[in-house]
């Protein structure tokens, strides 16, 4: 089982807690995907999944944009792009919005608005 606590490089306390907590996404143990992509997104590699329905790629990809974020040295200003995701079309642009939203009901060590 790959955990999200034993991650290399770890991830941040507000992070972990929104990844583990019921109030959160309630996920201990990370799939094939995640487990095979978010070190390497951590570590600034180019990542490239094609997987089906359900198999976590918006986490594989949500948590790294997040702790990546949240490690900068500097804070984005108003009207800074800290990431930008494209989707192709508006309900799957909705389902990841909902899933970065749901990282903001945890502590982190910054502030993060998500435009829609």
């Amino acid at each position: 089982m790959w955990r999200f606590r034993n991650l290399d490089p770890p991830l941040s306390r507000g992070v972990l807690q929104a990844v583990e907590a019921k109030a959160g996404f309630g996920f201990e143990n990370m799939t094939p995907v995640q487990a095979a992509t978010i070190p390497q997104f951590l570590r600034h590699k180019d990542v490239l999944v094609e997987a089906t329905t359900g198999s976590g790629k918006t986490l594989a990809f949500a948590i790294p944009v997040i702790e990546i974020m949240l490690r900068s040295f500097t804070s984005t200003r108003i009207h800074e792009i800290g990431a930008l995701v494209l989707a192709p079309s508006g309900e799957l642009s909705s389902q990841i919005h909902h899933v970065f939203e749901i990282f903001t009901r945890f502590e982190m060590s910054k502030t993060f608005r998500f435009n829609f």
